[in-house]
């Protein structure tokens, strides 16, 4: 019921009252729509609320790709790498070769026993031997350095990527591949062709299979001289010949008395062992002092190394574990033994999380700058300048293993911090859809208080043209912010230079002309006038 103000006719007021009816069509029309909006607002809401569980998960992720390390972690991370570095230079010390040898050669004979299921170690060969008589490259010993060598100078004998691709690439070209007596990479024809498949799924069996059943045979010697004869190199001297024939590698000479030798010459000399043989008075070596480099030593290198990296871990990981654990017992206020249950164990554990793992890139850093300059002190002590017999003291004397866990923490680390830096791109670009949405849940509230209105489709279809052009301007805004801060970067960079270079010039200045720089900037000096006058 309305009411409009009264009226007066002929002195008297009258009140008129009506009924405003609207037909049941439009009721029902703005019934309809009403209720339309309000199921597109509420599957808008839940697409908000999947956006909302989801970054919630992002911010879980980027705060475990956060390094957290304060200046305790540190601290505690560079003396346990300290330490651990004076307990590798007195407890481990010079390797020695024979005694390495000795325990690799034991778990080696072990392994190919079981793969081929003999319990004679001669047998076990001969047998892998005999099933592997596919392999290509084996009967071209000649070309890479006979029995002595071809394990080494043959690349398709390697344990490595490297040697599987050259395997492979072998039984498709017909070509053996490798390097000379003086370390230049040479390509040489397949001597046995009825090595080489005539189809490709039996080049690839070939090429992997027999590869891998082969190089087992191999690591122990031949039947011949099981246990005793040549083996293959270790991955990393694999690596290392491979990596030898590329510059500027293969460019570089040493010296060694009156001859130069190069890097693949040099570890050759590691593989055989005549870089640590012990020599007579006469200079020549002494047959039983020669122990090789082979992955039977290397596997006994290991197992002797392993000890201080073994602590230096312990040591980081376990105090890293134990200050969480205090923290979060007295941010949750436990009390009794049943409310450690609730702690978040996620905060506590000392794997999986950018902060740990930033400490043990800190402390095994720190291990392998204490090993490597005992390593270097005690070499060229012995060397007297000899570049060849400095590197063979300094291969004895350094942990490889403390290496290979310094190279793996680094990537590690790395690896974190690129994937923390994706998330983050990728959370901006949720929070962008998450306004897009709630901007487009206030239009439709809008749309509802404006039932009855025409055009309500073309409306709509506005409202998501303007909440996608926000979307795109919060983008664009985003890779500029990022442009700027990568443009002021650059640009102190060069002030900063700029003002080295001035102060460099000024000292030349006064050098030649003593108190001009000073009269020049001194308050004495005349102004220059800017009017127009």
């Amino acid at each position: 019921m309305q009411k409009i103000a009264p009226i007066k006719v002929q002195d008297e007021e009258i009140s008129v009252e009506f009924t405003v009816v609207v037909p049941m069509t439009v009721q029902a029309n703005n019934q309809h729509k009403h209720e339309e909006i309000q199921k597109r607002i509420q599957a808008v809401d839940e697409q908000i609320a999947e956006c909302e569980a989801y970054a919630d998960k992002l911010n879980s992720k980027i705060d475990n790709l956060t390094n957290h390390a304060d200046k305790i972690d540190y601290t505690v991370a560079i003396a346990s790498g300290v330490l651990c570095g004076i307990i590798d230079a007195v407890f481990v010390g010079e390797l020695d070769l024979a005694e390495c040898r000795e325990w690799g050669s034991k778990t080696v004979d072990k392994f190919v026993k079981k793969v081929s299921g003999e319990d004679n170690l001669e047998k076990a060969i001969k047998k892998l031997e005999q099933k592997t008589k596919n392999f290509a490259s084996d009967p071209n010993l000649g070309d890479f350095g006979g029995g002595l060598q071809h394990h080494l100078r043959d690349f398709a004998h390697h344990p490595t990527i490297v040697g599987l691709a050259f395997s492979i690439l072998t039984q498709f070209t017909e070509m053996c591949y490798g390097t000379d007596v003086t370390g230049k990479f040479i390509v040489v024809p397949v001597k046995d062709k009825t090595r080489i498949a005539d189809t490709i799924p039996k080049k690839l069996a070939y090429a992997t299979v027999d590869w891998f059943l082969h190089l087992v045979s191999d690591m122990a010697g031949s039947h011949s001289s099981a246990g005793k004869g040549t083996g293959i190199p270790g991955p990393i001297l694999a690596l290392a010949k491979e990596l030898s024939v590329l510059p500027p590698f293969s460019l570089i000479k040493l010296k060694n008395g009156n001859q130069d030798i190069t890097i693949s010459q040099l570890i050759s000399k590691i593989f055989n062992g005549t870089l640590f043989a012990k020599r007579d008075k006469n200079g020549k070596i002494i047959k039983d002092s020669v122990v090789g480099l082979d992955l039977r030593t290397g596997i006994g290198i290991l197992k002797k190394q392993m000890l201080p990296i073994i602590l230096n871990e312990v040591i980081v990981r376990s105090f890293y574990s134990i200050r969480r654990l205090v923290v979060e017992l007295r941010e949750n206020k436990i009390r009794k033994f049943s409310d450690i249950l609730h702690l978040d164990w996620r905060k506590i554990a000392p794997v999986g999380n950018r902060t740990v793992e930033r400490m043990m890139t800190i402390a095994s850093g720190t291990f392998m700058a204490c090993d490597m300059a005992v390593a270097a002190v005690k070499s060229a002590g012995k060397s007297a300048g000899n570049p060849v017999a400095f590197v063979s003291s300094f291969i004895l004397n350094v942990n490889f293993v403390g290496i290979g866990r310094f190279a793996l923490a680094v990537f590690t680390d790395v690896k974190m911090g690129q994937k923390k830096e994706r998330l983050e791109n990728e959370r901006v670009i949720l929070y962008s859809q998450m306004l897009n949405l709630t901007n487009a849940k206030l239009c439709y509230i809008q749309m509802d208080m404006w039932l009855g209105i025409e055009n309500m489709d073309r409306i709509e279809a506005e409202m998501w043209q303007s909440c996608a052009d926000t979307e795109k301007t919060i983008a664009e805004a985003y890779e500029t912010m990022i442009f700027s801060v990568n443009y002021f970067s650059d640009e102190w960079v060069k002030i900063a230079k700029s003002l080295e270079t001035i102060k460099a010039l000024s000292k030349k200045v006064e050098e030649k002309n003593p108190g001009l720089v000073e009269e020049l900037f001194s308050d004495d000096t005349p102004k220059i006038n800017d009017s127009e006058d």
